[in-house]
């Protein structure tokens, strides 16, 4: 399956950003590379019980659990961009109390 969706992601992100001047060729080729090497790493990796058993449970809290988890993916996705806003704003706010 990862194999998979890195396919997808190579052909829907990676070729399109590169044919408009976004990325050239050497990064996506390292970035797969390093990608492969990374699903290489992990793959022998044993999750933590209690963390697995936190990922998969079903029930009460399982909905806090899936926005915590989104969140976390987006703000690695937006290179932390949100979290650097909310920084600044609460900062700001708290130089003009």
């Amino acid at each position: 399956m990862s194999i998979c969706l890195a396919a997808f992601a190579l052909a829907a992100i990676s070729f399109p950003r590169m044919y408009l001047g976004g990325h050239y060729p050497i990064d996506v080729l390292f970035s797969c590379g390093l990608g492969i090497a990374m699903l290489a790493a992990t793959s022998c990796w044993r999750t933590p019980d209690s963390l697995n058993h936190w990922l998969t449970r079903e029930g009460t809290g399982t909905a806090i659990r899936d926005w915590l988890v989104f969140l976390w993916l987006f703000e690695l996705g937006e290179g932390f961009r949100g979290v650097e806003f909310m920084a600044g704003l609460i900062r700001e706010l708290q130089r003009r109390s």
